[in-house]
């Protein structure tokens, strides 16, 4: 067999409308779900300041994908990760961790940078960012092989 196999496991499920999108849904699905003591991941799309909210209030954690749908805050949390890189950290706190993974004639390395939202300067509309407590930035590097 060729190509990637992506296994999912389905938690729940509601159907959206014609006319509405992930962001609409995603709300209504977390309402099904006992999250309590979870911690729930979503995507770009799903990175709204009510879901985490919605999250929280359920007692669980949340890590939501930072992308291009944030423009101020991305190019905030880019630029700092950037010029920390370029100055080693100095004086921040911090992790690092770094994993190779080979699997499916692949190899793919993967760089991940943690810090507590105490060491950035006020990021765009943080407060609205109930729970916020870490940016992570994570660098993924593939590379196939024979």
């Amino acid at each position: 067999m060729h190509g990637r196999l992506i296994y999912r496991l389905v938690l729940g499920q509601v159907k959206q409308d014609d006319k509405s999108n992930e962001v609409t849904v995603i709300p209504a699905l977390l309402e099904l779900l006992d999250m309590a003591g979870c911690i729930i991941t979503i995507d770009a799309m799903g990175t709204q300041t009510a879901i985490a909210s919605q999250i929280l209030n359920a007692k669980a954690d949340y890590v939501l994908a930072l992308k291009g749908n944030h423009p101020t805050l991305y190019g905030q949390v880019k630029n700092w990760f950037e010029q920390q890189l370029s100055q080693g950290f100095k004086g921040i706190i911090h992790s690092y961790d770094k994993r190779v993974e080979k699997d499916h004639h692949r190899t793919e390395k993967r760089q991940i940078w943690c810090a507590p939202i105490s060491q950035l300067q006020t990021l765009h509309n943080q407060d609205n960012w109930v729970g916020l407590k870490w940016v992570v930035m994570v660098v993924r590097v593939p590379h196939l092989w024979n």
